[in-house]
């Protein structure tokens, strides 16, 4: 006829009963946290009830109850049935909306928002009764809906995190933990957004580069007049052109010129006539150069071009 206590740990099912009276059940129970504080293990507790013939089943299913909600209370060293007030707990709650417009930000690359709709997620669920199969659903509907946009962005979450979130959401103990994690998720999202359109930019300014130096006279081929027609600065351009072509761009007109010249020569032009065309400032400095890179003159490469 005494009352008594069940409760599980969270490492093993491990059955306790208390024969006591409440006051001496939850005085024990005080004690025996501090005992196995250490010890990392938690308590979670069925109601207090008197020992009847069919008790045992109602006092598990109990405590196993209580166990389930650590996903929401990880910090709690006890976790008692009644504390959790499950008859109060909500089913549903207003996290469709949320995760409506979380989508929303993460795919219109809105990180400020992506971040403070997820803590609004967050704090939604903290500070709401809601049961533990709701939470888990709908951190589950989370993790559908990140994947979602990273699908629809043309990625994979391999890409992006080097693991399938999916797959990686079975081992979150805790709503704690979870947060953390997505936290982190979302700041590697945008992260790698920001250098794959970095790499997107590059190519699509590459482009721009080719045409114009396949559709500008050799002599406006400076590099300021480049700077100019791509909207940017000169060092700039300088820049990103030793890293797209390998070479510097000074470089790059020299040996684009030089084979011009030797095309030009075997058409037949005057040396005259080719320092004009790609803009040398007088025919003795195009020799020079010429001469430099070749190892001959214009007129004695021409002569023995043409003999060949």
């Amino acid at each position: 006829t005494n009352p008594y206590c069940y409760l599980t740990s969270i490492k093993n099912d491990t059955i306790l009963v208390i024969n006591a009276s409440e006051e001496e059940i939850t005085t024990t129970i005080s004690h025996l946290a501090s005992f196995i504080d250490p010890l990392c293990i938690k308590l979670y507790l069925s109601s207090i009830k008197q020992l009847s013939k069919n008790g045992f089943p109602s006092l598990y299913e109990e405590a196993s109850k209580s166990l389930t909600y650590q996903f929401l209370y990880p910090d709690e060293k006890v976790l008692y049935h009644s504390a959790l007030k499950l008859e109060e707990r909500l089913y549903t709650g207003k996290h469709n909306k949320l995760l409506s417009d979380i989508e929303n930000a993460l795919f219109q690359e809105d990180q400020i928002a992506s971040k403070s709709l997820f803590k609004t997620f967050i704090i939604e669920l903290a500070t709401n009764l809601y049961t533990i199969e709701y939470c888990k659903l709908i951190t589950r509907d989370f993790i559908t809906v990140f994947n979602r946009v990273i699908i629809k962005k043309g990625l994979d979450t391999f890409g992006i995190f080097g693991y399938d979130i999916r797959n990686y959401y079975q081992n979150i103990n805790s709503i704690k933990e979870f947060t953390i994690w997505i936290e982190v998720c979302i700041d590697n999202y945008f992260e790698y957004l920001k250098e794959y359109r970095g790499s997107e930019d590059k190519s699509s300014f590459k482009s721009k580069i080719d045409i114009l130096l396949q559709t500008t006279d050799e002599k406006d081929l400076t590099l300021e007049y480049l700077a100019d027609k791509l909207a940017i600065r000169s060092d700039e351009l300088s820049k990103i052109f030793k890293q797209s072509y390998g070479i510097n761009y000074s470089d790059y007109v020299k040996e684009l010129k030089i084979a011009k010249a030797k095309q030009l020569l075997l058409d037949g032009y005057r040396v005259n006539e080719i320092a004009d065309i790609l803009g040398y400032s007088s025919a003795q400095y195009f020799i020079k150069v010429f001469k430099t890179e070749t190892g001959f003159t214009p007129n004695i490469y021409a002569k023995h071009n043409n003999i060949n």
